[in-house]
């Protein structure tokens, strides 16, 4: 065998061991391959304490046991000194579960960019959204800042993305009993896609339109309020739900669960939206 023939052997040998990037990831860079062993953090810290909500348990139940059904590993905290790189560095998605007030200094906010930035994933629950509030950073992610939230047992969800796999096989119209949020979004339905976000549930707006008995809804100028949402945000991946006040939304035989458990997928990196 000339030399020329084993090197060409040597090559094909290497190829095969070791794919092209653009085979391995699907030329997208933030993908992280579903064999990969992932590692999920669950931050809970509710630094704000004027309410505190007794679904989190409920929460950190479910993504337990979403790690134990999937094979992932879960760990749960609520001290922010784990925003560091080296920390951070090992996870592959992170959850803000039910988070309130104000918690990083500067470098854990530094830290906490570096990781949205490095591709990997980030879902929030329910208040996650009135958290961080005095970082514009923050809220830009999410697309929103926090307003109010209000109570009620029938608050009726459109599925805005029909055709899109973590909706397929859950209801439409999906009347709900939770808090909505009263906030001010960053995007609408006609900025929503230019700004990378992928609209899933949003609220019936004959629901906010509506009056409760004689009383106008405190909210009836809004004209569009998302519920659940993704976004591709600074090269990381972005799943936020309003959902998460009552306990009932993270049993694990709910349909709750089948969109979380399609979030932290995404989160992963396990499904990319444009493929």
């Amino acid at each position: 065998m000339n030399i020329f023939s084993i090197a060409t052997l040597v090559i094909f040998v290497f190829l095969s061991s070791h794919p092209v990037m653009g085979d391995q990831i699907g030329d997208n860079p933030q993908y992280v391959p579903p064999t990969a062993t992932h590692k999920l953090l669950v931050f809970h810290l509710e630094a704000d304490d004027s309410f505190s909500h007794s679904s989190i348990a409920k929460g950190i139940t479910m993504f337990e046991h979403m790690g134990d059904a999937n094979g992932f590993e879960v760990v749960v905290s609520e001290d922010p000194a784990l925003f560091n790189d080296d920390t951070l560095e090992q996870f592959h998605a992170v959850v803000f579960l039910n988070t309130s007030g104000d918690f990083f200094d500067e470098s854990q906010k530094l830290a906490f960019q570096n990781f949205i930035r490095s591709g990997k994933g980030w879902l929030g629950t329910h208040c996650a959204d009135n958290t961080l509030n005095g970082w514009s950073w923050y809220h830009e992610m999410i697309g929103s800042i926090f307003r109010g939230d209000s109570w009620d047992n029938n608050i009726p969800l459109i599925k805005v993305a029909q055709d899109h796999p973590s909706t397929k096989d859950l209801p439409d119209p999906w009347v709900i009993s939770e808090q909505y949020r009263k906030n001010t979004w960053l995007f609408d339905e006609n900025t929503a896609a230019d700004k990378g976000f992928t609209v899933l549930y949003k609220v019936d707006p004959e629901f906010y339109e509506g009056k409760i008995g004689d009383k106008p809804r405190d909210w009836a100028n809004q004209s569009f309020v998302p519920y659940v949402y993704t976004r591709e945000f600074e090269g990381g991946r972005i799943w936020y739900g309003s959902m998460g006040h009552a306990d009932a939304t993270f049993d694990i035989d709910g349909n709750w669960y089948k969109l979380m458990e399609w979030g932290l997928d995404y989160a992963f990196g396990k499904f990319i939206e444009n493929e």
